[in-house]
């Protein structure tokens, strides 16, 4: 369901990607946050984090509208490495909640530069 709900927030409403099964979107960029080790705890039939490897889906999406993590997930190397707790793309971790500032003042950068590009 989350996945679902995440295509349509990320797909775009005009010439949705492939990878969106036909989900017409709103096209929103879309930012997440994986906070504390709970988010790190693995599946043990996938061998992932249950939380940050959901979250780093919903931010690839998040990033540029394509649902498909194997043309469009900025933290694929990082996955592949089983390096859950580094930022990457739009994806962001922080170990307790007074690392929280500084993930913000890295978000807020992106969407300045976005605003201002």
């Amino acid at each position: 369901f989350a996945r679902d709900q995440a295509k349509f927030v990320a797909c775009y409403a005009n010439n949705p990607s492939a990878s969106c099964n036909g989900v017409k979107g709103q096209g929103a960029v879309i930012f997440t946050i994986g906070l504390g080790a709970e988010i790190l705890k693995m599946d043990v039939v996938s061998g992932k984090p249950y939380g940050a490897s959901l979250l780093r889906y919903i931010a690839a999406i998040g990033d540029d509208g394509d649902a498909d993590p194997a043309t469009s997930d900025l933290c694929k190397a990082d996955s592949d490495a089983g390096l859950y707790n580094t930022n990457c793309g739009n994806y962001f971790y922080a170990q307790a909640g007074v690392n929280l500032v500084k993930v913000f003042e890295m978000i807020y950068s992106r969407i300045f530069t976005r605003l201002t590009v």
